[in-house]
């Protein structure tokens, strides 16, 4: 069979708000600390994160909070039990989950790359 293709211009868009609650510093903090995740995962060439499309780590837009806008491929919920999926496709499921697993690894191990949170303050 054969794959699809994805064109950028058809690619759709998912918007990620922070979530409420939090100090207005530390929200702007969470988008501004994804966002260069995400920046330095496209640069490194880490073709499995979406790509970033807008952002804003401030409260002053027209949604009113921080967000991110990033590519989003449609997707369904894999069923993982015991019988399913059935070999072969079990094994090039998690063959290709370690794959990108350890392309992550590459990507990140040289520059220090910190995928998680960097320094709150300076």
């Amino acid at each position: 069979m054969e794959q699809p293709t994805f064109h950028e211009e058809n690619i759709p868009l998912a918007v990620s708000q922070t979530e409420k609650g939090w100090s207005r510093d530390f929200l702007s903090y969470l988008v501004d600390n994804e966002v260069q995740n995400l920046k330095e995962l496209e640069e490194k060439g880490f073709e499995w994160a979406p790509r970033l499309r807008g952002h804003d780590s401030t409260f002053d837009n027209p949604i009113g909070c921080p967000f991110i806008a990033v590519t989003w491929l449609p997707d369904k919920a894999l069923k993982w039990t015991e019988e399913s999926p059935q070999q072969p496709l079990r094994n090039k499921i998690l063959e290709q989950l370690a794959e990108i697993h350890i392309t992550l690894i590459e990507c990140t191990k040289h520059t220090g790359i910190d995928l998680f949170f960097r320094p709150l303050f300076s």
